[in-house]
């Protein structure tokens, strides 16, 4: 089912006049969807931060989970940069600064967080762990989301299997393990639910005896 295709943006302030100045801001773009709180909400429901840097210890906790980090944009002093960048900020608003600072940083940051894989029929491409094709969404767990992206990153190679096991644990798996291939037949299933309705061919190609791959 066609879904809300908006970049889920939670931006970590009770400063009322500067949420009143991006609402302004950003009152004519459709495509981005902002939520306001006090403290940072869960990854599964945010595709980037934007935070003060009091923050940065505790969303440096977050990532030590394994799961895809949401981008986050600190800001604040400019003396707590380096504390905010080894905390893993993609980038950093340095006090003071305005909401057109904030635009362009953020407006780099979509661009390269939904890559766009063109095919024949449509594309791919990504908000987070969710696959986006057209107005379709669809969530993917973390392997998933692993596999997925370096098959697409490998597109026209087959990838073998013990590769794409390598890639999720960091060491090769059992020689009889099918875990690779049950991960396979769910992205499948998941990618056929953002497919257009006339397309019936497998995206993910089987290679016997190596691997995956997609054309």
């Amino acid at each position: 089912m066609p879904v809300c295709n908006k970049v889920r943006i939670n931006i970590v302030s009770d400063d009322q006049l500067l949420i009143e100045k991006i609402n302004y801001y950003f009152k004519q773009r459709e495509d981005i969807q902002f939520e306001y709180s006090h403290t940072p909400v869960s990854e599964e429901n945010v595709e980037i931060y934007i935070a003060p840097v009091s923050c940065a210890m505790e969303m440096n906790a977050r990532n030590n989970r394994e799961s895809v980090k949401p981008p986050v944009i600190f800001y604040g002093d400019p003396s707590f940069l380096r504390k905010a960048f080894l905390a893993g900020c993609v980038d950093y608003l340095k006090d003071p600064w305005t909401v057109d600072e904030l635009a362009f940083r953020l407006e780099r940051i979509i661009r390269e967080t939904k890559k766009i894989f063109t095919f024949s029929w449509g594309s791919i491409s990504f908000i987070g762990t969710d696959i986006v094709s057209g107005k379709s969404r669809c969530s993917l767990l973390y392997q998933e989301y692993r596999i997925l992206k370096l098959l697409l990153q490998q597109r026209g190679n087959a990838v073998p299997r013990e590769v794409l096991f390598y890639s999720l644990w960091n060491h090769p798996g059992p020689r009889q393990s099918r875990v690779i291939d049950v991960h396979i037949s769910s992205i499948r299933k998941k990618l056929r639910l953002i497919l257009p309705g006339d397309y019936h061919e497998e995206v993910i190609i089987s290679s016997r005896g190596v691997g995956y791959m997609i054309k």
